[in-house]
């Protein structure tokens, strides 16, 4: 099993290029340094590091930076960037332009300019461009709720340590990000790739057999297999393709359905993905063995091959056939060695690759060609939270401000999500809970409004819970099934639509789940659409129950005998969490390779055409 970091982080590289920048010198142009510095949240307070810093481009006011900037991508963390620009007049003390050893206060400010990441891998053909400011936008507009400081040289005005060059240019700027007198300060134009995004590849591959010899009366082999060959003398073939390991061991890849031999055998396609296939080294050799099916003991061996990705583009490339060959005798008398060596070691078959396809597509890369990411919510309303008005209750509203379990996991996850939806329009609901019929319901609408549950941004989910929790009574039991239903409906309609939109339900409870076999059902269901579960278990109760519902160990059952063919469900119980980044981190550590894994499917389909490229 993947660790966490290697379920959600992935390598960023960013190339910089600005154009039209504000020139600071008087008898020549501008030379300016671009320095980039990361903001993530780990508190509500959220604090800028410097992470590189560019070369200096010489008199020039549209430059092209080399230097290449590389992040690491935590799609459970809000990331910022912010970049700098500066016109390096000034040597460092000992009168050098090492860029790490220049001092940014004695430095000219050319401008400034912030996005998030989530808009970065959002934008068309991986590019953006924003216009630099005199100082940037405070960082709310992209983070509710959470307090910003400035530090270092590179922070705003208010409350960053800034050098004289820099006060100096600011005291000259308008607020509009122009100078008096003088035009816009540039743009800066942002582009990024993903560090090797082939390891998320899937390879489609069909093979055909030709001119196979049957094995019947072949010299080498025993009596007894050349009897069971020959009562087996339809033929029915299969293939076998392994790995081959260090002393010639082999590990099985996957093998072919059986076919009865014809005048050509005909597989059906496979998909598997690189990393399984061959560990993304397409020059790693792998052996191909072709058997025929005996129903009265071992499968015969007809022939095998060795050969590489590489090799199997080469072949299908030119139209060429790979030739079956038997393995030779291990026999230890030479005399008979040589003989079966002479008469079997010719070719037994011609095995065709019809058809290779390499589709690389990473989580990232789905970002960037449009897929965005619906967020649904439904809050346990049950009697067991205790009654909202007392203190000791999860549901209680602090006049203070502080927040109860359920806002925090709302916002911890929310925060996170809502950068990936364009419209940020979300459905809530709630469970367990006697409406205003007079009827306990297990699926209603957080904003009171029965027909339509949507509501705008983590906000508009906040106060929908905070107004429920004053027109609803708390009830029971505790069902799970009712609300993944309604959200796999979503889900589904979207899917048939076409809507390039993956969901994500975020479910909150206190208590033990009462509709354990119906909720099973639920999930198995929902796990051919494009939609995982995230579970928050929220006081003091025996959640065990839940991580069964967690599959990691094995695909979840219905007792019919379904399976699940993925698994979409990730638990985790807030005993165990002592802050919103850890409850975010946990809990959407695995969404990244669930969306990867049911966009590999195919049913839902991107514009892939830039992003689908062959390793070589």
């Amino acid at each position: 099993m993947m660790n966490q970091h290697e379920r959600e982080c992935s390598a960023i590289q960013l190339y910089l290029q600005g154009a039209n920048l504000h020139n600071r010198d008087v008898f020549s142009k501008s030379d300016p340094m671009v320095v980039m510095e990361v903001c993530e949240m780990d508190s509500d307070i959220l604090v800028w590091s410097e992470i590189e810093r560019s070369e200096i481009i010489w008199d020039d006011l549209n430059p092209k930076w080399a230097k290449v900037f590389t992040l690491i991508y935590h799609f459970s963390h809000v990331q910022l960037l912010r970049f700098t620009i500066y016109d390096i007049d000034t040597p460092s003390t000992d009168g050098s332009y090492e860029v790490s050893k220049l001092r940014l206060e004695d430095q000219d400010f050319l401008g400034q300019t912030v996005c998030s990441l989530p808009e970065l891998l959002h934008a068309a053909g991986q590019v953006v461009t924003k216009e630099l400011k005199p100082f940037a936008e405070n960082v709310s507009v992209y983070y509710s709720g959470c307090n910003s400081t400035g530090q270092g040289h590179h922070g705003s005005p208010g409350g960053a340590k800034l050098g004289l060059g820099h006060h100096e240019y600011l005291s000259s700027l308008s607020r509009t990000g122009t100078r008096k007198g003088a035009g816009p300060l540039g743009t800066l134009t942002i582009h990024y790739e993903e560090v090797t995004p082939q390891i998320h590849g899937k390879v489609k591959l069909q093979f055909c057999a030709e001119g196979v010899v049957p094995p019947q009366g072949r010299v080498g082999l025993s009596p007894f297999l050349r009897l069971c060959s020959s009562l087996a003398s339809r033929n029915r073939l299969y293939l076998r393709v392994s790995r081959i390991l260090e002393g010639d061991g082999t590990a099985p890849i996957f093998q072919t359905e059986v076919v009865e031999k014809d005048v050509s055998t005909v597989w059906k396609e496979i998909t598997v993905s690189l990393q399984d296939l061959c560990g993304c080294d397409k020059q790693r050799p792998l052996r191909f063995e072709c058997f025929s099916c005996n129903p009265f003991g071992q499968d015969v061996l007809i022939g095998s091959t060795d050969k590489s990705v590489n090799a199997l583009e080469e072949a299908l490339e030119h139209g060429k056939g790979i030739a079956l060959s038997f393995p030779r005798s291990s026999s230890n008398n030479k005399r008979r060695k040589k003989a079966v060596t002479a008469r079997v070691s010719g070719n037994t078959g011609m095995l065709f690759c019809m058809r290779y396809e390499f589709h690389s597509m990473s989580f990232l890369q789905y970002l960037s060609k449009g897929l965005e990411i619906s967020f649904h919510v439904a809050v346990d309303f049950t009697a067991s939270n205790g009654q909202p008005q007392r203190p000791c209750s999860l549901h209680y509203l602090d006049p203070q401000g502080k927040k109860n379990s359920y806002e925090q996991a709302i916002s911890a996850v929310g925060r996170v999500l809502e950068f990936y939806d364009t419209d940020k329009v979300f459905q809530a609901w709630g469970f367990g809970a006697r409406v205003a019929s007079g009827m306990v319901s297990h699926c209603f609408n957080l904003n009171g409004n029965p027909y339509n549950p949507d509501v705008t941004g983590v906000e508009g989910i906040l106060e929908a819970y905070s107004k429920a929790l004053n027109s609803v009574s708390l009830a029971g039991p505790t069902l799970f099934a009712p609300v993944i239903s309604t959200s796999s409906q979503i889900a589904e309609a979207q899917l048939r639509e076409g809507r390039v939109k993956y969901s994500v339900l975020l479910i909150i409870t206190d208590g033990i789940i009462n509709d354990m076999e119906p909720t099973i059902n639920a999930i198995v269901a929902a796990s051919r659409l494009p939609l995982s579960i995230l579970i928050v278990g929220v006081g003091a109760a025996d959640f065990s129950k839940m991580v069964e519902l967690d599959s990691d160990d094995g695909p979840l059952k219905c007792h019919d005998g379904r399976q699940a063919v993925r698994d979409i469900v990730q638990f985790v119980s807030m005993q165990k969490i002592t802050n919103s980044h850890q409850l975010a981190s946990e809990l959407l550590a695995e969404l990244p390779s669930q969306v990867v894994q049911f966009m590999s499917s195919g049913r839902l389909k991107v514009a892939t055409a830039a992003a689908c490229s062959d390793s070589s």
